[in-house]
């Protein structure tokens, strides 16, 4: 059972900014060097001075990127370049985009969701790891608050949260572009029946977690660290039991997943040889002639995948005689049924020996085709793996299963921004 509450958001002031272009943000996990500095130059008011400030050498416990967050937070609040609401609303999130040659508009709503141990209502599809949850949590503790937001995704088979809203009667905030010409759009619903109706749609739902495990994680535990000090009968309403979050319906046609594909670096001719027995022994491979064509034949079925090697475009498709049952009786087969599991554990774990912990040290992940052929030009001793993407559904089942998929199996396009509207814990 979820909890789903209005709120009174801040967000940025449009009084005094006057581009809210300028100051929005990527999520921090998304964000390079370049990209750190280019934004720090577009506006003294970006979001990136609080969600990932910049590290200097003579930073110590009292003066570094969490402080400086905050010291920013508090002075764009006094100035009056951050603003609250005045009354609790829920609000929608609209993003219109282009993926490859179509348009597409994806909307969630903005919400307080009551925060619960995954697996009881809330369900991850992703491993975390401990370093992105031990910097979200210095930040949150020293800011005391949500500035990013959790991509959660429910299920509406018969789209009737779309009867509840009337987005026409929401009131505009504001509507901005990012650099990639994306449109960002914030209003807010603020009629009380209809913020009942919202809360009563989310009573009986289960929610997955698309983007923001580290995030979600965080608050679980800032949570269990405040309970055991906030020791009174009114602990359960505490701020910090709360998390913010964009929810978008598994039905929502603009809900698009990318596959990330995979570059393996530094191969030894031996590693080579040993890949193309592999491929040889366990997949029927057809040679096409050009990019475009490897995808769109890797395409029609299922197991399947592209491989650049040597030169060579080949669509990899598993012969009919390979039973994955067989081959990995102890995986369950909500994973079994994944391209990119198949990739991971028969190609790169079994044939190379590359392992699982250390992968990150072998592959480079890389979201657009085009990308990938330019990061193995004129390298022999670099293979590209390009994937189909991962379907909604698949999420589910492998979250609602309590299994985790392999590392960047998913990137839901496009991202949620920061800077938008965000969750003050004033307690």
């Amino acid at each position: 059972m979820v909890s789903l509450l209005p709120f009174q958001g801040f967000h940025y002031n449009a009084e005094k900014v006057k581009d809210f272009g300028l100051v929005i943000a990527p999520p921090y996990d998304q964000i390079s060097e370049d990209m750190q500095n280019h934004l720090y130059e577009q506006s003294p008011y970006n979001f990136i001075r609080l969600i990932f400030g910049k590290v200097f050498p003579e930073d110590n416990e009292a003066e570094n990127r969490y402080t400086r967050a905050e010291k920013s937070l508090t002075q764009w609040r006094q100035d009056g370049v951050l603003v609250q609401d005045k009354e609790p609303a829920f609000y929608l999130y609209e993003q219109k985009f282009q993926l490859y040659d179509q348009w597409l508009t994806r909307t969630g709503l903005v919400g307080l969701m009551r925060l619960e141990p995954l697996g009881k209502g809330v369900f991850p599809h992703e491993k975390t790891f401990p370093k992105p949850k031990e910097d979200r949590l210095k930040l949150m503790k020293t800011c005391k608050s949500n500035f990013e937001h959790v991509f959660f995704l429910y299920d509406d088979p018969d789209r009737s949260f779309d009867k509840i809203l009337n987005p026409s009667r929401a009131v505009l905030l504001f509507s901005c572009k990012d650099a990639a010409g994306t449109t960002h759009t914030i209003s807010k619903i603020l009629e009380p029946e209809v913020l009942r109706s919202i809360s009563s749609f989310f009573k009986d739902k289960n929610l997955l977690i698309a983007d923001g495990h580290h995030r979600y994680e965080t608050s679980l535990a800032y949570q269990q660290e405040l309970r055991s000090i906030f020791c009174s009968s009114t602990v359960d309403e505490a701020p910090f039991n709360f998390r913010l979050g964009t929810f978008v319906s598994l039905q929502n046609k603009g809900l698009k997943i990318l596959p990330t594909h995979r570059v393996l670096k530094n191969l030894s001719e031996s590693q080579i040889q040993l890949l193309e027995q592999g491929l040889n022994h366990y997949f029927d491979l057809n040679t096409a002639p050009d990019l475009s064509s490897m995808l769109e034949r890797m395409g029609r079925k299922n197991h399947s995948f592209g491989v650049t090697l040597g030169g060579k475009f080949l669509a990899a498709v598993l012969k009919p005689s390979v039973d994955i049952e067989k081959e990995f009786p102890e995986v369950p087969a909500v994973l079994r049924e994944l391209d990119v599991f198949l990739l991971h554990h028969l190609i790169f774990q079994r044939l190379l020996q590359i392992p699982a912990e250390k992968s990150d040290e072998w592959i480079e992940y890389i979201r657009w085709p085009e990308e990938v052929l330019q990061r193995i030009k004129n390298n022999s001793h670099r293979a590209a793996f390009f994937l189909n993407p991962v379907k909604p559904e698949q999420v589910r089942k492998v979250a609602e299963s309590g299994e985790k998929m392999p590392h960047k199996s998913t990137d839901f396009y496009p991202k949620l921004w920061s800077g938008l509207v965000f969750y003050k814990m004033d307690f």
